[in-house]
Order: C-alpha cells, then structure tokens, then sequence
C-alpha cells in the first residue's frame, strides 16, 4: 500500500520544525491578542474617556498595555436633532485621514532647509455608538508607532445625504476639533505611552 504523508515528505525536518514554530507563534499571538481585547465590548458601551481607558489598561492583563500602548482613541459627536447620514455605517460619513510625518532635508540656493512629509496611514478603526437620548456618536481606536509626529483630520463627507428633517434639510454641518487638537491635527506618542484619550469629542455643529 503506497501512503504520502505530503507535509513529512515533502519538506525535510528543519522545514517542518520551522512550520510547526511559525504555527506556535501564530497561536501565540492569537491568544495574545484575545487576552488584550477582553473587556472591550463593556469598555464600548459608554463613551471613551481617559479615565475608563486607563483603568481598563491597568485592571487587564500585561497583553493589554502591550497591544495597545502608543494608541489615540477618540469619538465624534452631534445632535440628533442634525439628523444622521444616509449611509450603512454612520462612520461611512466622515473620512478619517491619518499620517505620520517626518522632516526632508533639502537646500535652496545653498542653504540647507527641512521640510514636512506627511505619509498616509491605512485608515483607523470606527464603529458606530455608543448613543445616548441626545447624542449620535462615532468611535474610533488608532494605533501609531511611537516616536513619530502624526496628524489625524476627519472631515465630513460632503456628497453623503443626511436623514435631517425638512426644515434642516438645508444646513452645513461643519466638523469642529478638541481643543487639544488644534490646529493641525498633530499628535506625538513617546515609547512606553499607554494612551492618548480625547476627553472633547470632534463635533459636528450647525454653521447657522
């Protein structure tokens, strides 16, 4: 009877050996990650502040802090009374713009000068709530590599249609920052930070 054990004929025995590390490693990170999130859908059951950030880091495993130091979480928020966007996700109404910048040495007329480059980011996680009576809110969790300046701008969407009702159905929403972020969006996060939490939402305001 002819029998192939295709992975032990196949590859030698250091390639499997290396396999079954890589498989080890991958369930390794798995069961990393797991033990970080626990916790999270309680934590995205009210708004996000420094506080219960902090303390959700410090009560968790040491995973927790190694996950998901060097992050920025904030939200967006806005009456309800300014209706919501007509899209599947209320975050498909805002595009969330992240880079990370670094300095470019040039020279003009021999003068030696350094400039900003600003690379885009994937964008950040967004997930919809939580709400309350009077508030629609969007959420949203970016990790960053320390060590570098980065620029978070969301902006509202403007071909997106909103649910406003008929004598609203005119207004210009604009999208106002957190104090702590003005003017340019620019955050810095050093080696070893647990977080960085926007106590002041971005909001979504009537001009009128």
């Amino acid at each position: 009877m002819f029998y192939w054990d295709g992975p032990a004929q196949l590859f030698g025995s250091d390639a499997r050996e290396a396999l079954r590390r890589a498989q080890s490693s991958v369930d390794e990170v798995t069961q990393q990650l797991s033990r970080a999130a626990a916790g999270l859908p309680a934590l995205f059951e009210f708004p996000v502040t420094r506080d219960r950030v902090q303390n959700w880091l410090d009560e968790g495993p040491e995973d927790r802090k190694l996950v998901f130091r060097n992050s920025l979480w904030a939200a967006i928020s806005w009456a309800k009374s300014l209706g919501k966007p007509l899209t599947p996700q209320l975050a498909d109404a805002f595009t969330l713009n992240l880079c990370y910048g670094y300095l470019k040495s040039a020279a003009t007329s021999g003068e030696p000068i350094s400039e900003p480059v600003w690379v885009p980011l994937p964008p950040p996680l967004a997930w919809d709530g939580p709400h309350d009576d009077q508030h629609y809110r969007v959420s949203v969790l970016v990790r960053v590599k320390s060590g570098l300046h980065h620029r978070f701008q969301p902006v509202i969407r403007r071909e997106v249609e909103w649910d406003a009702a008929p004598r609203l159905s005119r207004l210009k929403r604009a999208l106002t920052w957190p104090q702590q972020m003005v003017p340019h969006g620019q955050f810095f996060l050093y080696e070893g930070d647990d977080a960085l939490v926007l106590d002041e939402e971005y909001k979504v305001v009537d001009l009128f």
